[in-house]
């Protein structure tokens, strides 16, 4: 079973043993339909790629930007952050690796992701599994 990325806006579905139909997230209005189609990859794909890594930078003291260059998907960022003793992971992003695992672990590591709408969503359970957080997905995009 395999996790397939959307390559067009980064969002990973859920295991199979098939390449999903279609992307729900780039079937909506909004977005916008890749000139070559729909295409897929996987975590393990971009990181074996060795193409892809994560830059950590500071905004301002307690935050700090992740964003993967060169640029994934809609080139998504995410926010870590930081509060008195509670680390939280705003939005998210499809790439994840060992490096930035260390360097988030660095800063304290992530007590719960919140995720602003369904672009954000990319990879937000292999983040949340690999620092044992809960997710929070707002009301209005859950299951109806």
């Amino acid at each position: 079973m395999t996790k397939f990325i959307c390559i067009t806006c980064g969002v990973q579905y859920p295991d199979s043993v098939q390449l999903p139909e279609f992307c729900s997230i780039c079937t909506e209005e909004r977005q916008y339909v890749n000139p070559n189609g729909q295409e897929w990859t996987t975590l393990g794909d971009m990181q074996a790629s060795g193409d892809y890594e994560n830059e950590i930078v500071e905004m301002e003291k307690g935050l700090y930007r992740i964003t993967t260059v060169p640029k994934f998907g809609i080139g998504q960022s995410a926010f870590l952050v930081q509060g008195d003793g509670f680390n939280v992971l705003w939005d998210c992003i499809s790439f994840l690796d060992e490096k930035t695992k260390k360097q988030v672990r660095k800063l304290g590591g992530i007590d719960a992701i919140a995720l602003s709408h369904p672009h954000y969503y990319s990879a937000q359970v292999e983040w949340a599994g690999s620092f044992q957080a809960p997710i929070y997905i707002h009301k209005d995009d859950g299951a109806k």
